[in-house]
């Protein structure tokens, strides 16, 4: 059996919709110039390494995330550089870093439809400009291992009695990250 051909009719109504598409983006790129919008801002934040306890690694954390969680000793962040280390910087390189990611979620989603036709649910609720968050996650405990890391998140974002659960809303959702691999979804 061989793939079925799309006959000529649903070729061109394909090409149609993307045609559509396109000019809707941009009359309103054309109708709705938007000034320049300048990075978040962000501040440098210290993080024990998981592998390395004793390694200190310089971070960049955004000054939302920051505000959002409170204190950078929840997350297990250093404001500043202990005495006598050294920080590396790993700014560029692909380095596993264990964070968190969460985002706000409304109890009602809102479905919308968008000018050329398709139907698009959202859950999440933009808090200002924005909805979704992350920021490294450490210990303030040395040694310590992954399963601490899990037991703190857990702590902060547990859906009974998390400290920072009110963060997620209703339908919120947080995840433990390292590198690029969920270790953990709340």
């Amino acid at each position: 059996m061989g793939r079925r051909v799309k006959d000529s009719y649903e070729i061109q109504r394909i090409l149609d919709k993307a045609k559509k598409r396109e000019q809707y983006r941009e009359q309103h790129r054309i109708n709705n110039p938007k000034p320049y919008k300048k990075r978040a801002d962000f501040r440098p934040v210290y993080y024990r390494d998981i592998v390395d306890n004793e390694k200190i690694i310089k971070l960049q954390a955004s000054e939302a995330a920051i505000q959002k969680i409170g204190d950078l000793a929840t997350v297990g962040l250093l404001n500043a550089l202990p005495a006598g280390k050294e920080p590396i910087s790993v700014r560029g390189l692909n380095y596993p870093i264990v964070k968190i990611m969460w985002f706000y979620g409304d109890d009602n989603p809102v479905a919308s439809t968008t000018p050329w036709g398709t139907r698009v649910i959202r859950y999440h609720d933009k808090d200002g400009a924005q909805s979704h968050y992350s920021i490294p996650i450490s210990s303030t405990k040395v040694p310590f291992g992954i399963d601490d890391l899990v037991s703190e998140f857990q702590s902060l974002f547990n859906p009974n009695n998390g400290t920072k659960r009110a963060l997620l809303g209703a339908r919120g959702q947080a995840k433990l990250v390292l590198g690029r691999s969920t270790i953990l979804t709340l």
